[in-house]
């Protein structure tokens, strides 16, 4: 009898040892979970300065450009001499506007004075996905040639271009050149490269836009058709 107490004892102590264990496992099994710490990106929301586009970040694509160029950088280059810098305000481009239209492709020279006895040579390079195509316009009586007196494609073929237009605008010291697009092949885009000479003094004189030396490497941006 005194055994059987004994191991009654024994139970009911386990028992009541175990029930506090027991609450604590079910209270912690019932608390709700932490809520997990909220996700930080690493990655920056785009910025405007990162690339030319709209507030939904959609990249522009520009149909249109202008180039400012200071005065008196018009070089002469003479046999293996090295350039000068000459006065030559005929030859010396201040501004260029360059437009890809829907139909055309527009470039307008405005120089420091242009006087009708000038006889220099526009020549543009005009960098398509083909290629670049070669168009030079000369000064006749005062006046740019109707025709241009060269226009190659990248495969040094000429071209014959039914609407190109050269005007001259002598108050406004201006030279416009129009270049209908299908004469190029109707390209998406197109990169603008100006390079102005005349012969001076047994050389011949440079300007171009793009940078202060005689000439340049590189064109404008990319110019994409205004039609979309």
């Amino acid at each position: 009898m005194t055994g059987h107490i004994a191991r009654t004892s024994r139970v009911v102590a386990a028992v009541l040892v175990g029930i506090p264990a027991a609450a604590c496992t079910t209270g912690a099994e019932s608390d709700p979970p932490a809520p997990a710490p909220a996700s930080v990106s690493l990655v920056p929301p785009p910025q405007a300065t990162d690339e030319p586009g709209d507030e939904l970040g959609i990249v522009m694509q520009e149909s249109r450009a202008t180039i400012e160029d200071p005065v008196g950088d018009v070089w002469l280059l003479r046999g293996t001499t090295r350039p000068t810098r000459v006065r030559l305000p005929s030859l010396d481009l201040r501004r260029v506007d360059v437009r890809h239209g829907d139909i055309a492709l527009l470039v307008r020279l405005r120089f420091t004075v242009l006087r009708r006895s000038a006889r220099p040579t526009y020549d543009l390079g005009l960098r398509t996905a083909e290629g670049r195509f070669f168009v030079d316009v000369g000064m006749v009586d005062g006046r740019a040639s109707r025709r241009p007196q060269r226009f190659v494609s990248p495969s040094g073929d000429a071209v014959s271009c039914a609407g190109f237009q050269a005007a001259t605008d002598l108050a406004r010291h201006a030279v416009s050149v129009r270049v209908p697009r299908r004469c190029l092949g109707d390209p998406a885009w197109v990169s603008v490269r100006v390079l102005v000479s005349a012969p001076l003094d047994g050389g011949v004189a440079y300007e171009n836009p793009h940078n202060s030396r005689p000439f340049s490497e590189f064109g404008t941006g990319r110019l994409y058709s205004s039609s979309g």
